[in-house]
């Protein structure tokens, strides 16, 4: 028998040629131990932890079950909050997504990452949360929708801009039935419930039983001269249309409360549509053995208004029903608790979108840029403890609807937000805790020394943050402003610009 060696995996093993009744066991032993070692590497690949992070365009928290929303039908969503920890109160950066969603992916305010209007991009040095893991050996996917180009910096893979939930979700499935040793991470970013709400007939039938599906197109964008009966759907109320919602904004129309709900129950609908769409998608992690290795993040980039403030839509102001979004996390493995944790998986306090970046890295084990705005949730999850932190908040545009140019910034903390509008130079000043619907403005007449103090104690914080001395350095030049074609077709697709 003659027996030479060659190397594999870095090891020196036997290679039998000729072999005999000793040489089989000896390829054999070889093939066991070659198997053995592949098994190790999948297994050592697997074994850090993958990242799921679903976001819900449009998403108000007050709309599903889990935050106690009695209407709701999102099982999968409570589920997952079931499993993981609801937070109470979080805030996004902005109320639109081209600001919002540049702040989650840096950790960063939008202007301190370089994205002060819909036309600006992120700044290229700005690193974004797909490159970071990248670069640490994940696999990187995402369903993008029609939004900056830095935004898609670092993800590998680029699936089609599509609007349906359902292509999402397929999408979704397909990246989590590759065949890749490496953790991933898959940023599944759905649609829905943003405007225009157009549900399939089986889910508003969840809300309105009776409901039949329109026969004839109705017009979507805001003409001028459409008849009051092109606005209204098969149900005879107003349709949940941007020429609907502008003429509400406008004061041009004024609709029932019948019809106000009706634009609800679309609404919900699209909610319930997306929470069948993530069921498919947290079954499939099961299924495939990967749930219990996987850190799931669910999060809305804005809310929505109803009309809170005589607006409906989004991005046009900076009160609750704008900037509160739900944020769900579900870490992997089993979860070290406080034992003075209050609430269950419930975790109240004040957290902001931009601490999801932060967060994401500390339970994948990377270390976090050093000059993010946000921090890492990972110590308020695990030791039980309520956060309190503050939240810089910014909007502008020129919204036909609203019927002007804006400019708002403003800083909510300790129960109280300040929003400063830097073209008119007006204040206004909430206790949030009193009056969480944002009714009385305490700016608005007499104010004590103590709200004055408050005051200018919010104002110095919200100047020191984004880096100025004065509002009227936050004023937008007309520069920033301008938007090239490719700009203005991107924000057509996405609903704002007509």
């Amino acid at each position: 028998m003659f027996i030479r060696h060659r190397v594999l995996f870095g090891r020196s093993y036997p290679t039998v040629r000729r072999a005999g009744h000793l040489g089989k066991i000896l390829l054999a032993a070889l093939s066991l131990a070659v198997l053995g070692a592949a098994a190790s590497v999948r297994c050592s690949g697997r074994s850090r932890t993958n990242v799921l992070w679903i976001t819900i365009d449009s998403l108000r928290p007050d709309h599903l079950g889990c935050y106690g929303y009695a209407p709701a039908h999102t099982p999968a969503i409570d589920h997952l909050a079931e499993s993981g920890f609801r937070f109470q109160t979080c805030i996004a950066q902005a109320p639109y997504t081209h600001l919002s969603v540049p702040s989650m992916i840096t950790g960063r305010y939008p202007r301190l990452a370089g994205v002060k209007t819909a036309a600006q991009d992120l700044s290229a040095g700005q690193a974004t949360l797909a490159e970071i893991l990248g670069k640490a050996g994940y696999r990187t996917a995402a369903t993008p929708m029609s939004w900056q180009e830095g935004i898609n910096r670092g993800f590998q893979q680029l699936y089609p801009i599509s609007r349906s939930s359902t292509q999402k979700t397929q999408w979704c499935l397909q990246s989590l039935a590759e065949d890749d040793e490496r953790p991933f991470f898959i940023w599944l970013y759905y649609w829905d419930p943003h405007l225009p709400y157009e549900p399939p007939r089986q889910f508003i039938r969840l809300f309105e039983p009776d409901y039949e599906p329109q026969e004839r197109p109705l017009a979507g964008r805001p003409r001028r001269n459409l008849r009051d009966e092109e606005l209204r759907d098969a149900t005879g109320h107003y349709a949940a249309r941007i020429a609907v919602l502008n003429r509400i904004n406008e004061n041009r129309l004024e609709i029932t409360d019948q019809d106000r709900e009706h634009l609800i129950n679309l609404y919900d609908a699209e909610v319930a549509l997306v929470d069948a769409e993530i069921s498919k998608v947290l079954q499939a992690l099961r299924e495939q053995g990967l749930w219990d290795n996987t850190l799931v993040v669910l999060n809305a980039d804005h809310g929505e208004g109803f009309g809170e403030h005589g607006r409906y839509y989004h991005g046009l102001s900076l009160y609750e029903d704008q900037i509160r979004v739900p944020l769900i996390v579900k870490p992997p493995g089993e979860v070290r608790r406080g034992e003075a944790m209050e609430g269950g998986r419930t975790i109240t306090g004040d957290v902001r979108n931009l601490d999801i970046l932060p967060t994401i890295l500390e339970y994948c084990g990377q270390a976090a840029p050093g000059d993010l705005d946000g921090r890492s949730l990972r110590p308020f999850i695990e030791k039980g403890s309520a956060p309190q932190l503050p939240a810089c908040l910014e909007t502008s545009g020129y919204w036909k609807g609203a019927g002007s140019e804006f400019q708002l910034v403003g800083l909510r903390r300790d129960g109280y937000k300040l929003i400063g509008d830097a073209l008119t130079g007006r204040w206004e000043l909430y206790r949030l805790t009193d009056d969480p619907g944002e009714r009385r403005d305490l700016l608005d007449g007499p104010a004590d020394a103590a709200v004055r103090q408050k005051e200018e104690d919010l104002r110095r914080e919200l100047f020191s943050t984004l880096g100025v001395g004065h509002l009227d350095e936050l004023k937008l030049s007309p520069r920033e402003w301008r938007m090239d074609q490719a700009t203005t077709q991107r924000l057509k697709a996405l609903g704002y610009v007509y």
